[in-house]
């Protein structure tokens, strides 16, 4: 092949690889999409809803799902769990989820936690330990009846009979001791007091007595003089089923410890799955979930004491005292056995539960998927294995639950995805109020602390086509499903999404330190002390850190390329030797380490008492003469150790500025979170997000140098060179006016040159007065009512919110017993519901316990002006209000005057509004002026929910044809798609609810419709004022109706119909429909 050929497609080959985000941002892939959990509800399942439900989700861009088969307070369907039906239905599931394109997860059993069902047998579950005791007279021979320890469902082996000098009558037991050995209950690692020495049982004293003893638990046994306390532990079940499942469903939780356990488990729901889906296994079923972990500890299994003594190097029996409270020997040695002893089940854990389980996942071709957190393990070792870690939040708050969790699991071992259960919902803030704007802000924090992944809480199947909003997850999740009035409009949002985690899917994350998580179990991260804003961190687990990490080049190194400028090891109070020898060999290699307190002991009793010496000769080596106050630092080898001082100093040091960093005007301090990522192609790139429910002028300080920025918007999908930008020796910034919750990722992939130099460095615009012009909006609280939602208790509030507006007419505040002054109901879910006036028209609005409220809801802010940076390097700039905008660049400041911004044209009625039939309103309706449903004096308006179209014909200036045109829609409750002129102008799901219709535009007449879409709620509130068409147990739907059994309508006019009752007449009504003002804004361009 000629060279010149050769060398052509290799540079071909270099440029598509290149473009490879570009491809995949503008298109993503599937694997890029959000899934959903679905959950099949008590044995509710049918064929027609399988398919229906997949070819919705298909559609509006749903990537694939996980079956989750529970029971949660719904009337009982004809499709029992796990029976021939249910697998056919599984099946089935596969074959059209094939057809579709979608990926299918299984959660691994029946409920949503944790690993069980009938098919698990007793010696196969959960086990614990169980002891009794005995006191005897020695210097004889003994025949006794030896008491039998508590029992659990009729299951007991016996693990030894121990017999010691019998202590003092005051000696104490172990201080929580059930805790330290991880009975079921609560822990509390705290050592009490010393105990005195008539409390301590000699080890060399302990005589194991078992073969003494029979069957029926007749001990013969001849007696050594003295008093004897004769201890007998053995295991039994803890008892512990799989949950909310349906009665099918239920049984035992499998041995966690124990790979025989965990393979019952699987064969009896997973196994049958794979084997039916043959070719399908691994190609569209793609994987298997270990939810929730809410089954508590167990601290036995049949070969523990052989595993005690494989992991921890020593033998249990003489220890075994200590797991019903006695010291043995000393309260330090008794407290280092507990302490192997719970690292040793969170060890079992890992290897016999999570590393098992994966490996069972990769004989079928499957996918681990877990939330490795909740349970007597060390999460991190535990999350390792998992192919998509995951974590959970809640919506619709300002928290991200534990996503940096799953975040950090992912980007620390090497994993591409990293999932949240998302957006999960209590009945205070599901139930059909939540839509894309009020998850928009929520979500991208979760995307900046590593998670790629939304897996959607909750699509509950629905097994009809017909009666919405349908089938409930119970009480639980937001009700993401096909019945949903939303759910044509939620592609908008999902696009986003996708086009997010995309990018958010490639490359590595930048991390600055790399932190070691403690030994002593259970545990989880460890990030003391913190890192300074702007810069980010990861955390391992201490056996990963002791097999894994290398130096190179003085940074740390993980196997898949991950790599850090500081470690971070500062859980030393206890360490095995073998941690400690990899932080001197680190140090010696030339890694830069944060240390924390001198290690006084080792940790647990391997090797013990030679440990304790090996300890203290690797402090001195690595501490040396540091004290932490005047002696901070130290060089080993060819790296150097800190200790005292915290990461800051230490980045100071190094001269290493923030990752990023961001500046605002005026004293305002608004949150701006971020994440970097990085390919191995030389492309940078960090998602950005404006974390605030209105408009921040920003400019954002990058930690890159020698390219070039570009604004790629997952919102819009629109990619552009930044308009302005400034290079520094040490960084790169770009100032960028955020719309409200917005976010952006601000990509460098190309080499700064003379070409493309910036045009501008920043941009300073000063609004002309309007002084006299219009009036100032008001906003005033009526009432406002913090109470728990059943009853429980309730606080006014009013008072407390009307001190909090501010002087432009807007409330922000997060639902919270901090910022309300108390609880009014402890440990009840709450509300905080909220009457008010803005500008003299009343509204409502309730929101959850701990969310976040915004108020007027559903207003929008249209930023003054817009610049692009033209293919030229020119810009164009267009203004939306008068003013002067001051172009800063290197050759100094060029004010741009914008004096001919005319006055928008408002679009104020009359409108002529279409409802569709079968929804309780009239087929037309004609509004003189805009406002929300609510305020109709017609019921079937007041009440309706769904997608009403506005209809409006307007006159556009002849003259003014060309110039950029904007259509503001002002309030919008809560989604709405525009088409003017025939023409769809997009589907607008964020406020600001605006978009560029200039090339839409005719001179002379012109027709816009409006399709707006509301949320169930109002609908639901108004039946209730109608006659009952069902049996309730309080909230919960009873059993099914017959006229709807009968595919018959409600007889008594209803026109929702769900399995649970979360709204009734005495609710307030939430604000609907197109509320503007509706403005035609032309601008101007220079």
């Amino acid at each position: 092949m000629p060279r010149k050929f050769v060398s052509i497609l290799l540079l071909l080959a270099f440029f598509l690889h290149a473009d490879y985000l570009e491809k995949g941002f503008l298109n993503p892939p599937n694997e890029a999409k959000p899934q959903a959990w679905w959950h099949w509800m008590n044995c509710n399942i049918t064929k027609e809803g399988i398919k229906a439900d997949l070819e919705a989700m298909a559609k509006i861009g749903v990537g694939g799902i996980t079956i989750l088969d529970i029971g949660e307070g719904i009337p009982e369907g004809n499709v029992p769990t796990a029976s021939p039906e249910w697998f056919d239905m599984v099946q089935y599931t596969l074959e059209v989820a094939e057809s579709l394109g979608l990926e299918v997860n299984l959660h691994n059993c029946p409920g949503w936690s944790s690993s069980g069902g009938p098919w698990v047998t007793k010696e196969n579950a959960m086990k614990k330990v169980t002891y009794a005791s005995t006191d005897i007279e020695g210097g004889k021979h003994v025949v006794a009846k030896i008491p039998m320890p508590p029992v659990t469902m009729d299951f007991y082996h016996e693990i030894a009979l121990l017999a010691f000098p019998k202590r003092e009558a005051t000696a104490t037991l172990i201080p929580g001791f059930q805790g330290k050995a991880l009975y079921p209950g609560n822990i509390d690692l705290k050592r009490g007091p010393n105990p005195p020495p008539e409390a301590l049982v000699n080890p060399d004293a302990i005589i194991n007595i078992s073969k003494y003893m029979d069957a029926d638990g007749i001990l013969k046994w001849d007696a050594p003089a003295g008093n004897w306390t004769i201890l007998r532990l053995g295991y039994t079940l803890i008892g512990r089923y799989n949950h909310p499942c349906t009665r099918f469903g239920r049984g035992l939780e499998c041995d966690k410890m124990s790979k025989k356990g965990v393979k019952a488990a699987w064969d009896g729901q997973m196994g049958i799955v794979v084997k039916n889906a043959g070719k399908l296994s691994g190609k569209t079923l793609k994987g298997s979930l270990i939810d929730s972990y809410e089954v508590g500890p167990q601290n036995w299994t049949d070969t523990f004491a052989e595993d005690f003594k494989r992991l921890r190097g020593y033998a249990i029996d003489p220890y075994l005292p200590v797991l019903a409270g006695y010291y043995v020997k000393s309260q330090d040695v008794s407290e280092r056995f507990l302490d192997d002893f719970r690292r040793t089940i969170a060890d079992l854990f890992s290897e016999c539960y999570a590393e098992y389980f994966n490996k069972l996942c990769k004989e079928a071709n499957l996918e681990f998927l877990s939330e490795p957190y909740g349970g007597p393990f060390d999460d991190l070792l535990q999350g390792r294995t998992a192919d998509i870690p995951m974590g959970e939040f809640w919506g619709v708050s300002t928290s991200a639950g534990n996503a940096a969790f799953a975040g950090n699991i992912a980007q620390v071992y090497g994993r591409k995805i990293a999932g949240t259960e998302s957006f999960t919902a209590a009945p205070a803030s599901g139930r059909w109020q939540s839509h894309p704007a009020a998850h928009k802000i929520q979500g991208d924090k979760v995307f900046s602390h590593g998670v790629n992944r939304y897996i959607f809480h909750s699509y509950a199947h629905q097994p009809w086509t017909r009666n919405s909003p349908g089938m409930t997850m119970g009480q639980w999740g937001f009700h993401f499903n096909r019945h949903n009035t939303l759910w044509d409009n939620y592609s908008g949002w999902l696009a986003y999404i996708a086009r997010s985690q995309f990018l958010l899917q490639q490359g590595r994350a930048v991390c600055d330190a790399l932190y070691v998580a403690q030994q002593k179990a259970p545990c989880g991260e460890n990030y003391s002390p913190g890192m300074p804003q702007g810069y980010r961190a990861n955390c391992i687990d201490s056996r990963s850190f002791i097999e894994s990490t290398t130096v190179k080049n003085g940074r740390i190194y993980l196997p898949h390329g991950m790599n850090y400028r500081i470690l971070v090891v500062t859980k030393t109070e206890e360490a095995t030797p073998q941690l400690l020898q990899k932080v001197l060999d680190l140090a010696k290699d030339g890694a830069t380490i944060l240390l924390g307190p001198k290690t006084r002991n080792a940790f647990g009793l391997e090797n013990y008492p030679q440990s304790d010496q090996d300890i203290q000769k690797l402090v001195s080596q690595i501490w040396g003469d540091m004290d932490g106050k005047n002696i901070t630092s130290r060089n080993i080898g060819k790296g150097r150790v800190f200790f005292g001082v915290n990461p800051q100093a230490i980045l100071d040091k190094d001269k290493v500025i923030p990752d990023f960093s961001y500046t605002t005007p005026g004293k305002s301090s608004p949150s701006i979170l971020f994440l970097h990522k990085y390919d191995d192609k030389g492309n940078d790139w960090y998602f950005v997000s404006n974390q605030q429910k209105y408009a921040v002028e920003a400019t954002l300080k990058f930690r890159i140098t020698g390219k070039v920025p570009e604004i790629w918007s997952a919102e819009s999908g629109k990619i552009a060179p930044a308009a302005a930008f400034k290079a520094n020796d040490d960084s790169i910034e770009v100032p960028y006016n955020f719309k409200q919750s917005e976010s952006i990722f601000v990509m460098f992939r190309n080499k700064a040159t003379d070409k493309n130099k910036p045009a501008a460095t920043a941009f300073e615009w000063t609004a002309k007065s309007t002084k006299g012009e219009g009036q100032a909006n008001s906003l005033t609280i009526d009432k406002a009512l913090y109470k728990a939602i059943d009853g429980a208790g309730q606080k006014d509030v009013t008072k407390l919110l009307q001190d909090m507006v501010t002087k432009q007419a807007t409330l922000t505040l997060v639902a919270s017993n901090e910022v309300l002054g108390g609880d009014p109901a402890y440990l009840h879910l709450k509300t905080l519901d909220i009457n008010y006036t803005y500008n003299g028209k009343k509204f409502f609005v309730s929101i959850s316990e701990n969310a976040t409220v915004d108020l007027p809801t559903g207003s929008s802010t249209i930023q003054p002006f817009q610049v692009e940076r033209k293919p030229d390097g020119s810009l164009k700039v267009v203004a939306w209000q008068n003013g002067t905008l001051n172009v800063v660049s290197p050759a100094g400041s060029s004010p741009v005057v914008f004096d001919k911004v005319p006055e928008p044209i408002q679009l104020e009625g009359p409108w002529n509004v279409s409802f569709p039939q079968g929804l309780g309103a009239p087929n037309y309706a004609q509004f003189p002026k805009l406002a929300s449903y609510t305020e109709s004096k017609i019921d079937g308006i007041k009440y309706f929910s769904g997608t009403s179209t506005y209809m409006i014909e307007f006159d556009f200036p002849a003259d003014q044809l060309g110039k950029p045109v904007m259509l503001d829609l002002g309030r919008v409750q809560v989604m709405a798609r525009v088409n003017l002129n025939g023409e769809d102008c997009g589907l607008l799901w964020l406020p600001p609810y605006s978009t560029i219709v200039t090339d839409k535009l005719k001179a002379g007449k012109n027709e816009l419709k409006i399709q707006v879409t509301n949320r169930w709620v109002n609908r639901i509130i108004g039946d209730d004022f109608l006659p009952q068409d069902a049996d309730w147990n309080g909230v919960r739907l009873a059993n099914w109706p017959q006229w709807f059994l009968d595919g018959k309508p409600s007889p008594t006019g209803r026109i929702a119909f769900t399995t649970w009752k979360h709204w009734s007449k005495n609710d307030s009504l939430l604000e609907a429909g197109l509320i503007g003002p509706v403005l035609v804004r032309i601008g101007q361009a220079k």
